[in-house]
């Protein structure tokens, strides 16, 4: 069913108030069916846990054409097999996730830092972060549009902000909107180390948990910090009813962490 409120289904012509950006998009289970039959040599089937690296894994569970599989042992529940790199390309840079873009875009005129995954308020994070020590640069890995990275320089005087990110459309919203020069790749930051590094909401779309943690602790100069948010899926309906858990949303939330958010 078509809605204006709804990014999936977003077109131009479906809300007065839009930017007019929004194009018609699938529906993720639509784009599920579609994405699995490509680049499927590349897939990787799971015999361990990504994380924990353990092999007592079972299946767990089925939903929208993606398998899970869960760790017996660490609990975290994982896409299985797992998309390659040509899959999540194309799934964050669908018109789809274009569309969820362009609904920030469009919040953002009502709330400058408006961000769509925030689950914390973000002043709140950026006021925990700033108690923690000296912190004079941050590189937000995985920034979206940009939102934290500019409250930060605007409203908490941190002036080296940097940002990585993949989808091209939140790049040229972050230069848009805020002025930031965001790199999609790491190649292209400005430094090697930073005295902080966030990952909001990005954990979950990652299929290997420990390499790229791995990464992130190499971007922290040290006595630096390491900020990160992810969904939570140790609670009852997440375990006992995961076909109504929103938080499966395979392929895009291929690690599911049961910690808390």
């Amino acid at each position: 069913m078509s809605s204006s409120t709804d990014p999936q289904r977003l077109s131009s012509q479906d809300d007065e108030d839009s930017p007019g950006n929004f194009v018609e998009a699938p529906l993720m289970s639509e784009m599920n069916a579609w994405l699995g039959t490509i680049d499927q040599d590349n897939w990787r089937q799971l015999d361990a846990c990504p994380s924990c690296r353990s092999a007592n894994t079972k299946s767990f569970f089925t939903v929208r054409n993606s398998a899970y599989d869960r760790c017996d042992l660490c609990g975290l529940v994982f896409a299985n097999p797992s998309p390659s790199d040509e899959v999540s390309s194309e799934l964050y840079n669908s018109p789809m996730y274009n569309n969820y873009r362009m609904l920030e875009r469009h919040n953002q005129a009502k709330d400058k830092y408006f961000s769509s995954s925030a689950y914390t308020d973000q002043r709140e994070l950026a006021r925990w972060l700033l108690r923690q020590g000296s912190i004079n640069s941050v590189l937000d890995f995985g920034c979206g549009t940009g939102n934290f990275l500019a409250l930060l320089r605007d409203e908490f005087e941190v002036t080296d902000v940097n940002g990585l990110e993949l989808n091209e459309e939140s790049v040229e919203i972050a230069r848009e909107q805020y002025g930031l020069m965001i790199a999609t790749r790491k190649e292209q930051l400005p430094h090697d180390k930073f005295d902080a590094v966030v990952l909001f909401e990005v954990i979950e779309h990652i299929a290997d948990v420990t390499a790229l943690m791995a990464e992130v602790v190499s971007f922290v100069r040290p006595g630096g910090y390491v900020l990160v948010s992810t969904p939570s899926v140790d609670n009852f309906i997440a375990t006992e009813h995961p076909s109504v858990c929103f938080h499966y949303t395979a392929f895009s939330h291929i690690s599911m962490l049961p910690i808390a958010a």
